[in-house]
Order: C-alpha cells, then structure tokens, then sequence
C-alpha cells in the first residue's frame, strides 16, 4: 500500500499571523502540480510565497494498518 505524505512546516513569516491564508494557497499549488504531473516518483518541495521551502510531499509505502 502506498501513502501520500505531506509535511509542512508553519512557524515563519509567511504563516503570520494565522496559517490558514499561506496553507490554502499552498495546497492549491500542490494540487495545480499533482495535476499536471504524469508520475509523483519524485518528492515535490514546497516553498511558501516567499520562495522559502517549508516542506515536501512524497509518495511511500504506509507505515499503519488500512483504514
């Protein structure tokens, strides 16, 4: 079984005051990339607006029992 697994870090300027603005729009490039990607075999960075990389999405084999 194969899991996505997204880690984004939150404690700089762009997140300030509130995370929700910077995270939304992060997510909505993430999927903008996942969609024009034909493969995801390699991890995507993710940089806030400021260009920062904040995390990575990667796709891995699950570490947990099946929903």
């Amino acid at each position: 079984m194969r899991c996505v697994k997204i880690i984004i870090e939150t404690e700089n300027d762009a997140f300030q005051p509130e995370p929700n603005d910077e995270l939304s729009r992060i997510l909505r490039d993430l999927a903008k990339n996942i969609a024009t990607k034909r493969t995801l075999a390699e991890p995507i960075t993710i940089r806030d607006i400021n260009g920062n990389k904040v995390g990575r999405l990667r796709i891995m084999a699950c570490k947990h029992e099946k929903w």
